[in-house]
């Protein structure tokens, strides 16, 4: 398929998800941000800060078109009882279409964005048009891609695109441009801050000059500064909730991982931090000696595959690992994919659990599609009732509410869900690293010479034919006839990853 053909599908799938579906918390709360820019537009109420930036033109451009529209979010009140998700989260609206499809519109962008980036990255390197509108498509048509950014509102997208777009500078040797690239990436989630190891070490192989590693790190610093600056005083709450606060009422683990198991089975909140913090630390270790011992022979691929490490650290030990992070990892495994280093089934399986997780916990595919009150309200009705019967006759709310560890097919998937994701993703991490010492990628049909070999082997056949001619220097004319016919090999068959 086409790359046009590509965008123009996934933008169609988009456009008809984005109106009428949303996560009823995660889109309420982008909701709040954009009541308080109308207030007080200075005031960063969102920390890491991008988000607060994005939102700032989509609210405006909502107050506008809601005013002129005469439309307005649905009050939960309105709404039967049974069809608040949690009365725990203090849900007081359901989001009108118009509102989902404005604060959506920056994720839309950020798919399309990069599914250019990704394209390009690998026509540029594997110069295979077909294996670059491969890898278009399974980004952009990914249903979990879809799933995350059109139909739940999450910005996970966002992130990526700029963690991806500082590589891809980075191949063009715009050094400044891709830090101030991974400064926004860190600046929307924090999870990008542990590329810069990497990053440094990659650009010190690739530029002999310190100059250019010290002028990245200024760059780098000096936007971070710039854009944390008026979220100043949210770093120390954040950071605190971060590390000790459980990330959602009643459990201390959830998610893509084994620790979905303290949905069933409770432990001490302090042992499950301290011992999934020092797991990640392990994880992150080991990854960084890799690096540090790496030659990047494959300059690009090298770079990636330690990035995907960094981000597979936190899928292996932190203790909740949202439906959504595993956006963090799919531009990295798709290239990774391309260039036979992961294996496509994986990449699909990954996918699948990451899908299947999101839609069975708290039910979330019924509710994404709260906004259709108006219209498919009956129906909506029935099959909330069908599905959501008593699980627990002590639930004030009449159906099953996950607040404190306990058994229950629900609990149970999610946990067996965690698991295998946690188990794949661990064979994928050992295997990355495993390959560190000699990443050959699998782009081309013709020669996988690394660009150092290239170098090596152009000298010793220079030595070679220099101590050739001097054994006969009675012979001029074959002396220069010789250094003549000494040409490199074709560049178009050996540009791997450079």
């Amino acid at each position: 398929m086409k790359l046009s053909n590509i965008i123009y599908v996934g933008i169609l799938i988009r456009l008809i998800m984005m109106p009428f579906s949303a996560h009823p918390f995660d889109v309420y709360i982008w909701y709040q941000i954009v009541l308080g820019i109308i207030k007080n537009p200075v005031g960063v109420t969102y920390f890491p800060p991008m988000l607060f930036y994005t939102l700032v033109p989509i609210a405006y451009t909502y107050n506008s078109a809601s005013t002129f529209l005469g439309v307005s979010p649905i009050p939960m009140a309105d709404l039967p009882r049974i069809l608040n998700p949690d009365p725990r989260f203090n849900i007081l609206y359901v989001m009108d279409p118009v509102f989902n499809l404005l604060v959506k519109m920056p994720f839309l962008v950020s798919d399309i964005l990069l599914t250019i980036v990704i394209f390009r990255l690998v026509k540029k390197l594997s110069q295979d048009q077909k294996k670059a509108e491969w890898a278009a498509a399974l980004w952009f048509l990914n249903p979990y891609l879809i799933l995350i950014s059109a139909v739940w509102g999450m910005f996970d997208t966002l992130p990526a695109l700029f963690s991806l777009a500082s590589i891809w500078l980075l191949t063009e040797r715009r050094f400044e441009l891709s830090a101030s690239a991974l400064a926004v990436a860190v600046a929307y989630k924090l999870y990008p801050i542990l590329f810069l190891i990497p990053t440094v070490l990659f650009i010190r192989r690739l530029a002999s000059s310190r100059k250019v590693t010290l002028r990245y790190l200024s760059v780098f610093t000096a936007s971070s500064l710039v854009l944390f600056l008026p979220a100043i005083p949210m770093v120390l709450g954040f950071s605190q909730g971060l590390l000790t606060a459980p990330p959602d009422p009643g459990a201390l683990g959830f998610g893509l991982t084994y620790w979905s198991i303290l949905l069933m089975i409770p432990l001490n909140q302090n042992y499950v931090a301290i011992i999934s913090t020092l797991i990640v630390i392990a994880c992150l270790t080991m990854t960084y000696l890799k690096a540090a011992r790496s030659s990047f022979d494959n300059e690009v691929l090298s770079l990636v595959l330690f990035q995907l490490c960094c981000v597979l650290s936190i899928f292996i030990g932190f203790r909740f690992v949202c439906e959504q992070f595993f956006v963090w990892a799919l531009p990295y495994m798709i290239l990774l994919v391309i260039a036979g280093k992961v294996k496509v089934l994986t990449y699909k399986i990954l996918s699948i659990v990451a899908l299947a997780y999101a839609l069975i916990h708290g039910l979330n595919a019924l509710f994404f599609f709260l906004p259709t009150w108006p219209w498919l309200g009956s129906q909506l009705l029935s099959a909330v009732r069908l599905i959501r019967t008593p699980t627990a006759t002590e639930s004030p709310h009449g159906y099953e509410v996950i607040n404190q560890p306990h058994v229950s097919p629900i609990t149970l998937t999610l946990s067996v869900l965690g698991i295998i994701f946690t188990i794949i993703v661990a064979k994928v991490f050992v295997s990355l690293l495993q390959r560190t010492s000699s990443v050959q990628p699998e782009f081309t049909a013709g020669s996988h010479i690394s660009a150092l070999r290239i170098k090596k082997h152009l000298q010793l056949r220079f030595s070679f034919e220099v101590f050739r001619l001097s054994a006969k220097s009675s012979r001029p004319a074959l002396r220069g006839r010789r250094f003549h016919n000494i040409s490199p090999p074709s560049s178009s068959r050996n540009k791997i990853w450079l």
